[in-house]
């Protein structure tokens, strides 16, 4: 009967090891989950401020080439803000910087260089869904 008493609680404390092993693996499971429905989430978040940022550049390029050549410059867009009301990009704010290089090149002439900065963001920098996407686009003209 001594032999049996030695060997009292060792299945218990096997059992109770093998539920923390258990109960810790369901838990890391659970969060990995959450983290992989948010992925997605944010790659079209992502995708978003992209073509926010892109339309904003596309704009102030249209701008500036439909100005009369006497307003030359970025004085029609620079420090633009864009609030987009088209669904998906809608509550992305999107800021448009611009600057403007006055170049001169031998026997060739003058020419101008414009880089236009566009800045998209969705929600505040800390935020879970907050999302930024910049694009820089060059232009010459002569």
């Amino acid at each position: 009967m001594s032999r049996k008493c030695k060997q009292c609680g060792f299945s218990l404390i096997t059992a109770i090891f093998v539920l923390v092993i258990l109960a810790s693996l369901a838990g890391y499971m659970i969060s990995l989950s959450g983290v992989q429905g948010s992925i997605p989430v944010n790659a079209i978040q992502n995708a978003r401020a992209l073509n926010a940022a892109r339309s904003a550049t596309e704009w102030a390029q249209r701008i500036i080439a439909s100005a009369p050549t006497s307003t030359l410059g970025c004085t029609n867009v620079n420090n633009a803000t864009l609030n987009f009301s088209v669904n998906g990009l809608n509550n992305f704010n999107v800021n448009i910087n611009c600057s403007l290089t006055n170049h001169v090149e031998g026997g060739t002439g003058n020419f101008n260089i414009i880089n236009l900065v566009a800045t998209a963001q969705f929600s505040n920098f800390g935020d879970t869904d907050y999302v930024e996407r910049v694009t820089r686009t060059s232009l010459m003209l002569r």
